[in-house]
């Protein structure tokens, strides 16, 4: 390997490439519209990233559209204490106080009562070892710690998610488990759009507070969120063929997205608009699903 040119590329960039070569995509295709849900890692303009709509060849991408930034709370903390997410997240979305008081009767209000919360708000307000992050990771560390998921320190990488998406997973198909709504917002720039969360955090809280059960609650979520990036694969605008010439020009490269089981959930809606599911490490590099519609597992 010696001696070989060395070529730097964004890390959700990378995701989706990997996706494309991996589904056979070839060098000179059109840019497909990728999806990268992921943790961390610094963007092209030096914010975190990982909630990412691009729309990417091997050579580039243009950032079509991303997850609303949320502080993380005391930095690189926030990667292992899921309640920092959470809190951030609330905050931002309602106010801290009036959420406490319109939701005080639930348990991640009380569970929070015993944390040092005006310097959490001091934090915040201020940008003090907060990082704003568009992160999918830690969007499902909170969605976990609200609803009582290893709450207050995971124990190992992505415990929150995948513990989410188990309790998720037996009421997926559930006629209950309709999903929590997500906004679609423009970015300042006028160039990219913002996927918010005000509406799912409303619809999260007040499952709770109604005394839904936490797996339908995880289930809503997760149909919620595949039900968003669905909408941004088959936007209007998206559809012509610099993203969608043909049934392999839409590649989602999972990562933190639980197993991609919101997206499968969705997949008849992405076939009417020409769209198929490519999750990455699922075929060998250069071959292509028969059809485009098979799912291995």
């Amino acid at each position: 390997m010696d001696g070989l040119p060395i070529v730097r590329t964004q890390h959700h960039h990378a995701h989706i490439a990997a996706c494309m070569a991996e589904c056979g995509v070839p060098l000179g295709a059109s840019p497909v519209l990728g999806v990268a849900l992921d943790g961390l890692c610094v963007g092209n303009d030096g914010s975190i990233w990982g909630g990412e709509f691009l729309a990417t060849t091997y050579a580039g991408f243009q950032r079509l559209a991303h997850f609303a930034p949320v502080p993380m709370l005391g930095g690189d903390a926030a990667t292992r204490e899921p309640w920092r997410n959470a809190y951030a997240n609330i905050a931002r979305t309602f106010g801290w106080e009036t959420a406490a008081a319109e939701f005080a009767h639930l348990p991640f209000m009380e569970f929070m009562r015993d944390k040092q919360l005006p310097v959490l708000a001091t934090m915040m307000q201020r940008g003090l070892n907060a990082p704003e992050a568009s992160s999918a990771g830690r969007l499902f560390d909170a969605v976990a710690a609200a609803i009582g998921i290893c709450c207050e320190r995971a124990s190992y990488e992505g415990q929150a998610a995948i513990e989410l998406e188990a309790l998720a997973a037996p009421s997926m198909e559930s006629v209950e488990a309709t999903f929590h709504p997500f906004d679609i917002e423009s970015a300042a720039n006028g160039s990219s759009q913002i996927l918010g969360f005000a509406a799912m955090w409303r619809a999260v809280l007040t499952d709770l507070a109604n005394g839904a059960p936490p797996a339908l609650i995880a289930a809503r979520f997760h149909k919620g969120l595949a039900a968003a990036a669905v909408a941004q694969l088959a936007a209007p605008g998206r559809s012509g063929t610099a993203y969608c010439g043909c049934a392999d020009r839409r590649c989602i490269s999972e990562s933190a997205f639980a197993g991609g089981r919101g997206l499968y959930a969705r997949r008849r809606r992405l076939a009417r608009v020409g769209a198929a599911i490519h999750p990455s490490g699922r075929w060998r590099a250069g071959a292509r699903p028969s059809g485009h519609r098979r799912r291995t597992t």
